[in-house]
């Protein structure tokens, strides 16, 4: 099949074409991370490795991260596999948490799963806020934590993003695609003030009500009902 070797060549099928240049820029993500320096010796990819199901910490990060080069350049967070164009994930909703009880593997082990990975990365970058991915980081911001330190999976990606100065916000963007470092937002309600608790037709009166976000990552927006 279509696949890279460590300082060597990559190898592509007759069928790789697929429109996209998916599986080619794919292979050449690997490339780009063995020569920054960063490509972690040996492997712990199973055979197969699926997109969508956990495989090891090792080859969740390569992977994820050669489909993070491939979608860059692209600008566009599909993935698609040859030789169809119908063939295609949309990395911008699919590894998300909404998908945990569908076809993609999560719980604690979650950025094990490349596309977890991916999508955690294009989510820090994407300028689109939707759910819980509030923030927007640059392209080099990724690549100089890639550069700069030595990596051996996903979470140690994250400790050397923080250790570049980069916000811990971002882990809204991993708590998005079902990656939890940290506590996740906690809303809690307290120091409730009725001024009446009887009041007339039509009389008005005052409720107060102090409410904290006692997690690590930024809430969404949260409606406070009183009934």
């Amino acid at each position: 099949g279509n696949h890279y070797h460590r300082d060597g060549n990559m190898h592509l099928t007759a069928d790789v074409g697929d429109g996209t240049n998916s599986t080619v820029l794919h292979e050449v993500g690997h490339n780009v991370m063995f020569n920054a320096g960063r490509f972690p010796a040996g492997t712990d990819c199973p055979s197969p490795h699926f997109i969508n199901r956990i495989s090891g910490s090792q080859c969740a990060w390569t992977e994820g991260w050669a489909t993070v080069f491939q979608i860059f350049v692209n600008d566009e967070p599909r993935h698609c596999y040859p030789p169809s164009t119908t063939n295609c994930v949309n990395l911008e909703d699919r590894p998300s948490f909404y998908s945990c009880e569908e076809t993609w593997e999560c719980g604690d082990e979650a950025d094990q799963v490349e596309g977890h990975v991916t999508g955690a990365i294009w989510d820090l970058y994407d300028s689109q806020s939707d759910d819980f991915d509030f923030e927007q980081y640059s392209r080099n911001q990724v690549y100089d934590v890639l550069e700069n330190y030595t990596l051996n999976s996903f979470f140690s990606w994250w400790v050397a993003w923080i250790f570049d100065g980069n916000t811990d916000a971002g882990l809204n963007s991993l708590f998005q695609n079902a990656i939890v470092y940290g506590d996740p937002y906690d809303i809690r309600v307290n120091a409730v003030d009725v001024s009446n608790t009887s009041p007339d037709i039509n009389q008005d009166f005052t409720i107060s009500v102090n409410v904290r976000n006692l997690g690590d990552i930024t809430s969404p927006i949260t409606d406070i009902i009183f009934v």
